[in-house]
């Protein structure tokens, strides 16, 4: 799957398996799994359960398959499968690395996670507050409509019902659109918070870097005396 879209070995381990750390991303999924982005937003991982381990290594024949075939898909890109072995624990964590849907420069300033259903598809009033994922009711609610061109829909709509005709084929119901949406009347705002986001960390740099000199400087004087 790598090679298939061009992802460097190299690259996939200094990301997956470097030394920066993850960025946890809260999500309202009911798996109680946790999902987290790699430092650049590149990949996003998310633990797994061993029965959902298990599954995708059942049907990963299939997949690749269907991926190689279909280069349009908007399937999730599975780009590794591992396992951590914690000894301290005496337990084993499974997780999988995707390819993250909004690795793009631009901020997403809205998300939905639609399922073409409308029963308990209401987000809760924290996540639309805080901006959370919503959900199908919010889409209907906040009637918002997406207008991508007469060609694009008709690709696009294709693409779905191929798609979920072949997650139906695996016995899969349990699946997802994950929608972004990028606010261009908000960007002269984006560019301001970024600024002052980035002065606030250089001056958090500069203390820890005054402190740090203070220290030695101090010790540099006791060895001094002594």
């Amino acid at each position: 799957m790598r090679r298939l879209y061009g992802v460097k070995t190299e690259d996939y381990v200094l990301n997956v398996a470097g030394d920066r750390d993850y960025i946890q991303f809260i999500a309202n999924s009911r798996s109680g799994q946790f999902f987290f982005y790699s430092h650049d937003g590149k990949y996003m991982i998310k633990t797994q359960t061993k029965e959902e381990n298990k599954f995708l290594r059942r049907i990963l024949p299939d997949y690749y398959k269907y991926m190689l075939a279909n280069p349009d898909t908007l399937m999730t890109r599975f780009y590794g499968m591992h396992r951590v072995k914690m000894y301290h624990l005496r337990r084993k964590l499974h997780f999988v690395v995707m390819a993250s849907v909004f690795d793009t420069p631009e901020k997403i300033h809205i998300m939905y996670d639609l399922k073409g259903s409308s029963v308990g598809r209401v987000a809760s009033e924290k996540d639309r507050k805080t901006g959370g994922v919503l959900k199908d009711q919010d889409l209907v609610t906040d009637k918002q409509r997406f207008r991508v061109g007469p060609g694009r829909r008709d690709l696009f709509s294709t693409q779905i019902k191929k798609d979920a005709e072949f997650l139906s084929s695996l016995r899969i119901m349990d699946y997802s659109l994950l929608v972004g949406i990028h606010c261009r009347d908000r960007r002269e705002q984006d560019a301001k918070e970024y600024a002052e986001e980035l002065q606030q960390r250089v001056g958090e740099l500069s203390n820890v870097t005054g402190a740090r000199d203070k220290a030695a400087a101090a010790e540099q004087g006791s060895a001094e005396n002594g």
